[in-house]
């Protein structure tokens, strides 16, 4: 029997990877943070010294570090190399600079194929920006998580505390929505 792949987009702090955690969970399905791929090449760049703008160094991390997901009983860790970085992934200097990285075409089409290739058998829970359009437009179930800008950076501001990391509401609150417009300005560019 076939099992469906179910992909869940919307903007940063919607509640993606919650959503996805309890439906994988509930399934039985893996769970996938595609965000948290990005965040790898990002922390790769970073322990590398390669810069956020060189595209070909950049894959040439990707393809010499490859980002490996392992379920644990809390959740899911993130591997570079068996390396646990599921922490460090969510760490300020990573946070600040992941969309620089996202934003170039051919590390975005590396992750994708990776992302294609973990989907490829079924009975996988996707989270992420394009997920439903761009990485699995044939997933048999689709979902766009939206909520306003106060919620998403309550929650964001909740999660940076829980990790002790010092944040503004009303910075995250703009940070939030200066993301919101670059999305919608990137798509319609597109």
């Amino acid at each position: 029997m076939h099992k469906i792949n179910i992909a869940i987009d919307g903007p940063a702090s919607s509640g993606k990877s919650t959503i996805a955690k309890i439906i994988a969970k509930d399934f039985g399905f893996v769970y996938t943070d595609t965000g948290a791929m990005y965040r790898g090449v990002t922390y790769l760049a970073i322990k590398h010294q390669v810069s956020f703008l060189d595209e070909t160094a950049l894959i040439e991390l990707i393809e010499n570090y490859p980002i490996t997901f392992k379920q644990t009983d809390w959740g899911q860790a993130v591997l570079i190399q068996g390396e646990d970085v599921t922490q460090a992934l969510r760490q300020p200097e990573v946070t600040n600079h992941v969309s620089e990285v996202s934003a170039l075409p051919g590390v975005r089409d590396h992750l994708v194929k990776v992302q294609q290739k973990i989907a490829a058998s079924g009975g996988v829970v996707m989270d992420g920006r394009d997920i439903g359009t761009t990485v699995l437009p044939q997933a048999e179930v689709k979902i766009f998580l939206v909520a306003s800008a106060s919620e998403r950076a309550k929650r964001r501001y909740k999660e940076n505390q829980d990790k002790g990391i010092k944040s503004n509401y009303n910075t995250l609150k703009k940070k939030l929505n200066n993301e919101i417009i670059r999305t919608l300005i990137e798509r319609l560019l597109l």
